[in-house]
C-alpha cells in the first residue's frame, strides 16, 4: 500500500493555488487518476487537503466520498464507511483522552459538557478558530450518537443541553442551572444528577 501512496503524492506535487476546496478535492482526486476510491485515496485527499488549506481544511471521508460520488466517481463503500470511522476516532482523541468524555449518564454528561465548553473557549482566548469549530463539530457528533441511545429519555435531554450549548454557549450555565431546578426536569429524572 504504501507503494501505492508514493506514487500518488508523486503525481499531486504540482498543484495550482486558486481553487475552491471542492475543486482542489477534484482536482487532487483527478491527479490521483482512481476511478475507484477507497481509504487510501481519501487519505490521500485529506492530506493534501490539510497541506494546501491547514489543520481546519481537513474534510471527513464521508464528506470527500459525497463530493467524489457526485462527480462519478465510484467508491469501495467498507473502506469509506471503516476510514470514516477511523478519522472520527483520531479526532475525538486529539480533543480527548479516552473515556475523558462520557454522555451515558445525566451526571457524566453534565461533567462533559462542561468539559466541552471549557475547551471551547480556551480555543477561543487563543484565537484558534479552527480548534474551537472542531469542538463544535465533536458536539455534533454526539448528538448524532445520542439519537441511536438505548435511553431515549435521558438521550433527548442531553440532546437538548448540546442544542442550546451550540446556539449559544455563553448562555449554557444559566440554562443548565434553571432547566435542572425545573418541575418538568424534576419530575422525568428526580433531583440534580
Amino acid at each position: 500500500m504504501s507503494e501505492k501512496l508514493s506514487r500518488i503524492t508523486k503525481l499531486l506535487r504540482p498543484m495550482t493555488s486558486h481553487l475552491t476546496k471542492r475543486q482542489f478535492i477534484l482536482q487532487v482526486w483527478r491527479k490521483i487518476g482512481a476511478d475507484l476510491v477507497g481509504g487510501i485515496e481519501l487519505q490521500r485527499i485529506n492530506e493534501e487537503l490539510v497541506k494546501k488549506f491547514g489543520p481546519g481544511g481537513a474534510e471527513s471521508p464521508a464528506a470527500l466520498a459525497r463530493v467524489l460520488a457526485d462527480e462519478g466517481a465510484r467508491l469501495k463503500h467498507p473502506e469509506v464507511l471503516e476510514t470514516d470511522t477511523i478519522w472520527r476516532e483520531q479526532q475525538l482523541y486529539s480533543l480527548f483522552a479516552p473515556g475523558e468524555i462520557d454522555f451515558n449518564s445525566l451526571a457524566a454528561s453534565l461533567e462533559s459538557i462542561a468539559k466541552l465548553d471549557a475547551l471551547y473557549r480556551q480555543f477561543l482566548a487563543e484565537g484558534d478558530d479552527p480548534g474551537a469549530e472542531q469542538v463544535r463539530e465533536f458536539a455534533r457528533e454526539v448528538k448524532l450518537g445520542l439519537q441511536r441511545s438505548a435511553s431515549p429519555v435521558m438521550a433527548s435531554e442531553v440532546i437538548e443541553w448540546l442544542t442550546i450549548w451550540l446556539q449559544t454557549p455563553q448562555m449554557l450555565g444559566e440554562w443548565l442551572d434553571l432547566r435542572l431546578k425545573s418541575p418538568g426536569f424534576q419530575k422525568k429524572f428526580g433531583s440534580r444528577p
